[in-house]
């Protein structure tokens, strides 16, 4: 059961205090607030954005107080739920870290808003046809999801094959990637799959037959399934298929961010998009700091001039931290809290640009 501990004291490390406990817990769930997304940016955590998107919030819980039990975190600042890795922690983490290691397919992020609807479809897909060919038109699916359904109705109703060629070529390009990943991850894609008698298995009940933490299973699971998304969008000509499951756009924009992306770019100002969309200034703000992380090229300038952007840079430089309150408190009214997180979200864009694509996180090998 060590993995878990692995995994949080990983992320307790990154944050150092500076988030709450809360913040972790909403990373891992994938919580889509533009806090949350810019937290995995400045901290350099994205690929654990969503990857146990399922996380009970007692589970997390329960995990945080066995490591304030152990000694392996501390609160800081006097708050309640802010805290830091201890001496005894980071030691733990190190032993950890010479045994185990995160599995690199998380780090492929470019699908992340798409990647739990194409796993059902998929399953969906897998299920459909093995219970076809085997003369079963009616079956208890694995997902009702409407807009998961009815893309697979109309993938199955559009491809002009027989379902027994159809199934062989679907078998064909999946094993033509499993064969390509590392086995364990694999073997915990497959098992998850069910077909004409068969009910393929949960995550959870793969973590008790393979003796494994689930924390584990799930990151391995998330990872191959963001491996087959990469795989389509670079080499679709490998997999016609596959690809017609999969969402067009890839844009890992929010849709209300890219919907305010759009009337920027026709130039109105913030005030202007607002109010024609009905939101609040506020959350406008968040929209340009979630396209400022996320959008290469896009100009801040009119939201933060560059000498306020430099203050910020030395307060930031100054206080050692990420936390708006004390960078404000430093600045006074020469920048506001907007004006900070967009410049701390441009820089965290330009680190993971500078890092070239390269994973922040300790993997394992393909």
């Amino acid at each position: 059961m060590s993995y878990r501990y692995y995994l949080f004291l990983y992320l307790i490390q990154q944050f150092n205090g500076e988030r709450t406990l809360s913040a972790i817990f909403h990373l891992l769930r994938g919580k889509k607030s533009s806090q949350t997304i810019q937290d995995s940016f400045l901290f350099h955590v994205g690929p654990f954005f969503h990857a146990i998107d399922h996380l009970d919030r007692r589970v997390f819980d329960r995990l945080a107080a066995e490591s304030k039990q152990k000694g392996w975190i501390a609160s800081v600042k006097d708050s309640r739920d802010q805290y830091a890795p201890t001496s005894e922690g980071l030691l733990a983490l190190a032993h950890f870290e010479k045994n185990g290691s995160f599995p690199s397919g998380l780090s492929f992020t470019e699908n992340i808003n798409s990647e739990s609807d194409f796993w059902l479809k998929i399953q969906l897909v897998v299920q459909t046809l093995s219970e076809l060919i085997h003369r079963q038109s009616a079956f208890l699916p694995v997902t009702r999801r409407e807009a998961v359904t009815e893309s697979v109705r109309r993938f199955l109703k559009n491809v002009s094959m027989d379902r027994c060629m159809l199934a062989d070529r679907v078998f064909k390009e999946l094993h033509g990637f499993l064969s390509e990943i590392p086995d364990e991850e694999a073997d915990i894609m497959v098992s998850q799959m069910s077909g004409f008698g068969m009910a393929g298995l949960t995550v959870d009940q793969l973590s008790a037959a393979l003796k494994r933490d689930v924390f584990e299973c799930r990151l391995l699971s998330k990872s191959a399934l963001r491996r087959l998304l990469h795989r389509l969008a670079e080499c679709p000509e490998d997999f016609p298929l596959l690809c017609r499951l999969q969402n067009t756009s890839r844009s890992t924009l929010s849709a209300t961010a890219g919907k305010t992306l759009r009337y920027l770019n026709e130039g109105l100002p913030a005030e202007a998009v607002a109010a024609k969309r009905n939101l609040s200034p506020g959350t406008i703000e968040d929209h340009i700091v979630e396209i400022a992380l996320k959008v290469p090229g896009f100009s801040i300038v009119r939201y933060l001039p560059q000498p306020v952007d430099s203050l910020i840079q030395e307060a930031v430089l100054r206080t050692k931290t990420r936390q708006l309150k004390t960078i404000k408190e430093l600045l006074h009214d020469r920048a506001s809290y907007f004006q900070i997180r967009l410049a701390l979200a441009r820089g965290a864009a330009k680190e993971e640009e500078a890092a070239d694509g390269k994973s922040r996180i300790r993997t394992n090998g393909d």
